[in-house]
């Protein structure tokens, strides 16, 4: 049977202790989990330690990722996919993480979707693509998409991009910007329906009169 063969303070974390199993590293462990040097230990007990060891390793990657700011369920667990952990690790870190309240996919849909449009200005085609892409669920997308635009009506988010271009609320836009404007708007991702409205504002209607 297997022996423990040293036990050293690991170099990583002091509060931790790194196993050696007939001269070569095994596992590590906390400093209170009680094993001493010249053990027995069967490949059982060492498979369940390395288990253990992975997920501590893998959480501790994990809680780094998302010190920085906030991300959903599937950019943790792809980023640790990405750092070589596999789909059982990433899948009960990320599962212990959601239920510890570390992740949450629809508050951090809501900050996510305030930060795109308060900073970008963006429509809700635009905006749901993004949230797409941060793998969120259809149900929590499309919440998240009727609150961002009840507190930034998207008439307000319209003009604002206008203004930018330089026009001004009252002045006519001439047929030659209109092109671009409209350009301008669908590829921020807002509706012919949602653009039709606002260009009232400009005193100009959509057949160019």
């Amino acid at each position: 049977m297997p022996e423990i063969t040293e036990i050293k303070i690991n170099k990583k974390n002091s509060h931790r202790r790194s196993v050696y199993v007939d001269g070569n590293f095994a596992f590590s462990i906390s400093e209170g989990v009680f094993l001493k040097k010249g053990e027995k230990i069967s490949q059982s007990t060492i498979k369940d330690f390395k288990e253990i060891d992975d997920l501590n390793k893998a959480k501790l990657s994990a809680l780094n990722l998302i010190s920085y700011r906030p991300r959903s369920e599937k950019e943790v667990y792809d980023k640790l996919i990405q750092k070589g952990w596999g789909k059982f690790i990433a899948n009960r870190v990320v599962s212990e993480l959601v239920k510890n309240q570390y992740i949450n996919d629809e508050s951090f849909a809501k900050l996510f979707a305030n930060y795109k449009v308060k900073n970008y200005l963006l429509g809700p085609n635009s905006l749901r693509k993004e949230l797409y892409k941060k793998g969120l669920k259809n149900e929590i997308i499309e919440k998240t998409i009727q609150l961002v635009y009840d507190e930034y009506p998207k008439e307000v988010l319209i003009r604002s991009l206008i203004e930018k271009r330089g026009f001004k609320l009252g002045v006519r836009i001439e047929k030659k910007e209109l092109d671009k404007v409209y350009k301008l708007l669908f590829r921020k991702g807002y509706s012919l329906d949602d653009i039709k409205m606002s260009m009232n504002d400009y005193n100009h209607d959509v057949n160019g009169s």
